[in-house]
């Protein structure tokens, strides 16, 4: 299209190329509004997709699966913080929006037989551990 030195010295690309990604980001921003992962309030249920990059699963190639059950605690730079519940964690972690489904507006409107199902948890004693225990937050969430 145009190099960098072009839209340096012409001020019509310049502004041509701004406007092209305003509207990108637009629809990205729109796209997650629509999928209602803007308006989440925090004790929201989710499925996230977590990065397996530093694991021994690195370089697999596998689609994105939906494999952890989290909660979510609020939103940091564009990204939802969540904890992780199935396997359970004290941290919060922060995740992109786009790696997350919302399944239930709290914990206590989750389907016992889909928790089974789905990841093989029993929910009361879930439940349980999560109100028992605090949430970390790490160092550069402060």
């Amino acid at each position: 299209m145009f190099t960098p030195s072009d839209v340096q010295r012409d001020v019509d690309l310049e502004w041509m190329f701004i406007r092209e990604n305003l509207h990108k980001l637009n629809q990205v921003n729109n796209n997650l509004r629509a999928k209602g992962l803007l308006d989440m309030k925090p004790g929201m249920i989710l499925m996230c997709s977590l990065s397996h990059g530093k694991s021994g699963e690195g370089f697999a190639k596998r689609r994105r699966s939906y494999d952890k059950l989290c909660m979510f605690l609020g939103y940091f730079h564009g990204n939802a913080v969540i904890r992780q519940l199935h396997p359970l964690k004290n941290i919060a972690d922060t995740v992109p929006l786009y790696s997350c489904v919302v399944i239930a507006s709290d914990i206590s409107r989750l389907d016992e037989t889909q928790m089974r199902n789905t990841f093989n948890v029993n929910l009361q004693p879930m439940i349980d551990a999560v109100n028992r225990t605090k949430v970390s937050f790490p160092e550069y969430m402060s």
